[in-house]
Order: structure tokens, then sequence, then C-alpha cells
């Protein structure tokens, strides 16, 4: 298996070496033959619990079923273990490349977004779940230039906006004119 296709693979395969890459291929090929047993003896009319017992002892059962699972909903490469080490600080060239993706295109899926990296030749790969919040975060930006955007398009500037407040508070109350009439004297000392 030179390429896999699930978007989990794809991250495990770029953070991995080459022989902990094929040693996982190993592991799950065995495992392969394992479960075409199971599915030999549910052809022959077992059901999945018969076959299962009839191969494996009782406290590999819970493992049996996961993997039978996980072969029936993606066949082989379901099989393959995608389990990673520590994910390392991503690199700010895939941040910004994810960022800029989701810019350009907000409807931009995570693996059309692993695409683009392993294009630009960029490693090591983001997982799924740091893509996703880069995908929040550009969206956060967006939003935030929308409204910042929408609030200075609604205000209007009013030039004489003190003077028509004063002009109607002069008009309510009259407090300037009986000033002016009274004539303002300075205070004497």
């Amino acid at each position: 298996m030179d390429t896999p296709t699930l978007p989990r693979l794809i991250i495990a395969k770029s953070r991995l070496s080459p022989s902990s890459w094929d040693s996982r291929i190993e592991k799950a090929r065995v495992t392969e033959e394992q479960m075409k047993d199971i599915a030999r003896r549910r052809a022959e009319g077992a059901s999945l619990n018969q076959a299962i017992r009839e191969l494996f002892p009782s406290s590999r059962r819970g493992w049996a079923i996961r993997h039978w699972t996980a072969y029936q909903r993606h066949g082989f490469e379901g099989l393959i273990e995608a389990r990673l080490p520590r994910e390392p600080k991503p690199m700010h060239a895939c941040e910004e490349a994810v960022q800029v993706a989701r810019l350009a295109n907000p409807k931009v899926t995570v693996p059309e977004v692993l695409k683009i990296l392993e294009d630009r030749r960029l490693r090591p790969l983001p997982s799924e779940s740091t893509i996703r919040r880069l995908f929040t975060r550009a969206d956060d930006r967006r939003r935030y230039a929308e409204k910042k955007r929408h609030a200075q398009e609604q205000q209007v500037d009013l030039p004489f906006a003190g003077g028509a407040l004063l002009l109607a508070a002069e008009a309510e109350t009259q407090v300037i004119s009986t000033l002016v009439q009274q004539g303002i004297r300075p205070a004497e000392n």
C-alpha cells in the first residue's frame, strides 16, 4: 500500500518513519487474513459471535469485533493502526496554508486541505482536529472582519451634531438665552 486514502492514514504516514509504516502494514495484512477467516465462517452460515468464538480466545473478542467493524467499513485500510505519537507543533507554513485555504473557500474540507499540504510538500501534516481548529480560527477572523466592515458602513458623520443638540436643549430649557439676557458678569474680588 503506497498511498492511503483515509485522511487519518495520510496523516499517520506523513509522521511515521518508513520502517514503522511498513510494520503497521504487515500487522494489518495478518489481521486481514483473520478477518477473511471470519468472513468465510459467516458465509458458511455462522453468526459473527460464533465465528469469533471459534477462531479467537475470549480475551480477544473485543479486539475481533472492533477490527471486524473497521474492516467492514473501510476494508484493508480500516485495519491499519492510525495512532500517532504526540503531535509536533504545527509548522507556521502549514497553519498559514490551512487558514488561507479556508479564507479562500469557506466550504473547503479536511481531505482537500491535506491534498493542498501534500502538493506543497509541507511536513509534518497536522491532525484532522488541528485542521478543524485552524478552520474555526479562520472563520472567526472572517466574521470579525465582516462585523468591523459592517460597523464602518453604518457610521454616519454628522458635522454639527453637537450644535444640533445644544439647539434642541436651548429650545427646551432656554437656559442660554436667559444667561445672555441677564448678562454674565465676572466675579468681583
